[in-house]
């Protein structure tokens, strides 16, 4: 989540404001797991408050922008069998598996012959 605030005082009989951006950490939202709003609520809380603990005097005037961002999660896995470069197959120390049966693993460790 992106958000810009705007916060103002008074000095002298003139209004003063500024902008402050904030952002928050994301958040891995799937069927089993919602998008968590009360800890959302309670960081953006916490960030407003340690901006207005600085001792400046200003005080939260209005959200300016309010932007959550959705991204589709795609989980890395194995797809590609790469060969092992020759240096380090010379050494014999890494031990590379071609899986020709995607499907079947089990039959990897089922085998009876």
């Amino acid at each position: 989540m992106r958000t810009t605030v705007l916060f103002t005082r008074e000095v002298e009989n003139e209004i003063q404001s500024v902008t402050a951006h904030f952002l928050s950490h994301p958040q891995l939202v799937s069927s089993a797991d919602d998008y968590d709003f009360d800890q959302l609520l309670s960081k953006s809380d916490q960030r407003v408050e340690d901006f207005n603990s600085r001792g400046s005097g200003f005080i939260f005037d209005s959200v300016t922008s309010f932007t959550l961002v959705v991204t589709q999660y795609r989980p890395l896995a194995g797809a590609t069998y790469l060969p092992t470069p020759a240096k380090i197959a010379k050494k014999q120390a890494v031990i590379n598996v071609k899986n020709s049966h995607h499907h079947h693993h089990h039959h990897l460790f089922n085998k009876t012959d």
